[in-house]
């Protein structure tokens, strides 16, 4: 037999998320979240170089510039 989890509201900084996990023998078979803030990162960098990720996405935030930064470069590794 499954146990449904769902947490909602998760609060954050910005906006609120929800968390809907599924447990089966007492391991994670279905996780999903849904938020309801559109930050607009991806149309703002439309027609820029990938590098611009980098710089763009830690200026979103006044709190949490250094973890945009890092996710930009690591998804830029990633690329290569």
């Amino acid at each position: 037999m499954s146990k449904r989890i769902v947490i909602n509201p998760l609060t954050r900084i910005s906006g609120f998320m929800e968390i809907d996990v599924t447990i089966e023998q007492n391991q994670i078979i279905d996780a999903k979240t849904k938020g309801n803030l559109f930050r607009g990162f991806e149309k703002m960098l439309v027609g820029r170089q990938p590098f611009d990720a980098v710089y763009f996405t830690q200026r979103i935030c006044g709190i949490c510039s250094s973890a945009h930064s890092v996710a930009s470069s690591l998804a830029l590794l990633r690329m290569h």
